[in-house]
């Protein structure tokens, strides 16, 4: 189909992104960190090239639907849940560090339209995907609250359906302040 490699900034490292000359497209290839200090492109043999493992992308991909992506003919693809696509976009907008604000500034939009369309109409989602955040422990809890926060800061409107939606996370943000 006509990729090509992308270098990684580290010419010893195998890329993790391929790219159509002449055009937009790019393909980064992902999975989940399983380990905190092996941030090192996983070769993935079968398939002649390697992924970039990434944090919290396991609960990302825990949960799917069946999606159709449209290009002429239909091909079936998996999705993550709109849910914990949100909550996933919180929680790294805030492991971003200062030189990608603007990405962050991103997550954090992409997950406030997400969280303001599935609170009115499909808060069951919400819950089930907070349910499955809490279930991570503390740590996960912190990272996703202080995304909301920073999330009801920026975009004040998703406050009241949020807390609508998940009435537990009223002492969450109360703890903030």
């Amino acid at each position: 189909m006509g990729f090509l490699p992308v270098p990684a900034f580290n010419l010893k490292s195998p890329s993790t992104s391929f790219k159509v000359r002449g055009a937009a497209l790019r393909v980064d290839f992902l999975t989940p960190l399983k380990h905190p200090r092996s941030t090192a492109p996983v070769v993935i043999h079968r398939f002649n090239m390697a992924a970039q493992p990434l944090p919290y992308l396991d609960y990302l991909l825990e949960h799917y639907e069946r999606g159709a992506l449209v290009n002429g003919q239909g091909v079936l693809v998996n999705v993550p849940t709109p849910a914990r696509f949100a909550f996933h976009k919180l929680i790294v907008s805030m492991a971003r560090d200062i030189s990608t604000k603007a990405k962050s500034d991103k997550d954090l939009l992409q997950a406030g339209q997400v969280l303001e369309v599935l609170a009115a109409d499909r808060p069951g989602d919400l819950l089930l995907a907070w349910e499955a955040l809490e279930a991570r422990g503390k740590a996960w809890i912190k990272k996703a609250v202080a995304g909301l926060s920073a999330l009801i800061k920026r975009h004040p409107t998703v406050k009241q359906p949020l807390l609508d939606a998940l009435p537990s996370l009223h002492s969450h943000l109360k703890r903030l302040g």
